[in-house]
């Protein structure tokens, strides 16, 4: 996993599944509208439309499908996502969409679906247009040369993720996600290990699990040992067994000693060149440290 960007890697790494990408979309967009989706014709499309130089904060996934009423239009759904309130959502959406456009011989509509997962609450508004600082009475009269659109939200600081209807994959993915700079806390963890006991126990389960535990261990102090007596100490003995091997495994090959021992500095480095290249940008000094996990003090230092 990526040592700068555990958020947006791990969020890349789950969703270019098709399986949960669908069940994502399903759970964000309104059954109106995903009744048109023809879901045979959904992939993956593997081109990216960021620039190399917001590549490490940021992370597009984009996704195609055909329509059930037999049509040849294709309807595409940006994947945009979130570990950090941003005010600058709008144009990197806009930025997204000119450059889908561009390459499109026939135009054709693209959602664009934004998963926020950050501990602030979200303050950008649900339209392009109202976006903009403008004076009320003003907004009829100037609407006509602004490009409009909207975006659908998944904030996971106001949902209720043990009151969604989900598959229990998703369910744990979810809870990860929601409360993942809080795993030091004993019940926090404890109920991650409760939630997702039968994925320990299925092939594509154990898969899904090492990559939640490396994402864990990338962004929380915490200890590799403590994990592995929850896991132990949680799940049954009869079938303790295999939840065991997984947790040796990661230690055995070095996947946590590693983030414990040899690569605090180097993720240390890569916080801070994220770090000041948001500062050129301009991005707040409460954004980034919620993005990299450095102090305010540590940010300070980097704007000298």
């Amino acid at each position: 996993m990526s040592i700068q960007n555990p958020h947006d890697t791990f969020f890349r790494e789950v969703f270019t599944d098709t399986e949960k990408a669908r069940e994502l979309i399903s759970l964000a967009l309104p059954p109106q509208v995903t009744s048109l989706f023809d879901w045979k014709k959904f992939v993956h499309e593997s081109g990216t439309f960021i620039d190399e130089a917001m590549r490490e904060y940021h992370s597009d996934i984009l996704f195609s499908t055909g329509l059930t009423k037999g049509s040849r239009i294709k309807i595409y759904i940006l994947f945009e996502h979130k570990s950090y309130h941003d005010a600058h959502l709008f144009a990197q959406l806009l930025r997204y969409l000119t450059q889908l456009y561009a390459n499109m011989k026939e135009l054709t509509p693209v959602i664009p679906l934004v998963f926020y997962h950050g501990t602030g609450k979200w303050k950008v508004p649900e339209t392009f247009l109202d976006d903009f600082r403008l004076p009320r009475e003003l907004k009829p009269v100037l609407r006509r040369y602004i490009p409009d659109f909207r975006y659908e939200l998944i904030n996971l600081q106001s949902r209720n993720i043990d009151d969604m209807i989900i598959s229990l994959t998703m369910k744990v993915l979810l809870y990860t996600f929601k409360h993942i700079r809080n795993f030091q806390d004993d019940c926090i963890l404890e109920k991650f290990i409760v939630l997702a006991r039968d994925l320990f126990f299925e092939d594509s389960g154990l898969k899904i699990i090492e990559k939640m535990l490396l994402y864990l261990f990338a962004v929380n102090d915490i200890q590799p040992e403590k994990v592995r007596d929850s896991i132990d100490r949680l799940i049954s003995a009869d079938k303790g067994d295999i939840a065991m091997t997984t947790a040796e495994r990661l230690i055995q090959q070095g996947i946590e000693k590693g983030i414990e021992k040899g690569l605090e500095k180097g993720i240390l480095n890569g916080k801070k060149e994220t770090a000041l290249n948001m500062l050129r940008r301009g991005y707040s000094r409460e954004d980034i440290a919620d993005i990299t996990g450095l102090s305010m003090e540590e940010i300070d230092k980097l704007r000298q």
